[in-house]
């Protein structure tokens, strides 16, 4: 099976992410300190030009709109492309990608994200489901307005794609906003194996260079 990888340049990058509005956080310490970008919520963006029925949770996390559902983790790295069927391939497939785990508050290696070359912090959680297959779903870390007049806030918060819905920033129960992904997993409507609760598999951050790819 044929792939097709994206972005195929710093301006693909540009025009295939939802936000260029970003405020840069430290992350972890030593030679592995780390600079990653929170950007502005911006669920319109996943609602034009067809996005909504093409990206996943983890073309949203990743920031990176494709044109062709799916994009599953390491999809263009997997022997004949074929799709995730253990934990390993998916953590393999992340590291591939170009996205790295945080352990204990520090990357595993330093990532420098910019304003103009963003790096995204995004949370990672699988399930089998009833045929024992490996599921998994991607929140991304995100900032939105909050208007009080006179005054505007910027709140922390964390946003979500589920399948070909839109995205939102929502809790599932319809009360307040995501603030926590690891609440926010227990809530989703997903077709967990019987007695099998979603897993964290772990905190990461998208290396402004990260590539994603689809079925050709």
């Amino acid at each position: 099976m044929s792939f097709k990888k994206y972005p195929i340049s710093d301006e693909d990058r540009k025009k295939r992410r939802d936000t260029d509005s970003v405020e840069s956080n430290d992350i972890g310490t030593g030679d592995k300190k780390s600079v990653y970008q929170i950007g502005l919520y911006n669920e319109v963006f996943w609602l034009r030009e067809g996005r909504k029925d093409t990206c996943n949770c983890y073309s949203f996390a990743c920031n990176i709109s494709v044109d062709k559902f799916t994009a599953d983790p390491g999809y263009g790295y997997r022997d004949n492309n074929e799709f995730l069927n253990s934990l390993l391939d998916l953590e393999e497939g992340i590291k591939q990608d170009g996205l790295v785990k945080i352990l204990d508050g520090n990357p595993v290696e330093q990532v420098i994200g910019t304003i103009d070359k963003p790096s995204w912090k995004v949370a990672a959680f699988y399930w089998a489901d009833d045929e024992h297959r490996l599921g998994y779903h991607f929140f991304r870390e995100i900032t939105q307005e909050l208007n009080i007049a006179p005054h505007t806030f910027f709140m922390s918060r964390w946003a979500h794609k589920f399948h070909k819905n839109q995205p939102t920033s929502k809790k599932h129960n319809g009360v307040g906003y995501i603030t926590n992904p690891e609440d926010e997993i227990k809530s989703l409507p997903i077709n967990y194996a019987r007695g099998q609760a979603p897993s964290l598999l772990g905190y990461y951050l998208v290396k402004p260079d990260a590539y994603i790819c689809t079925p050709g």
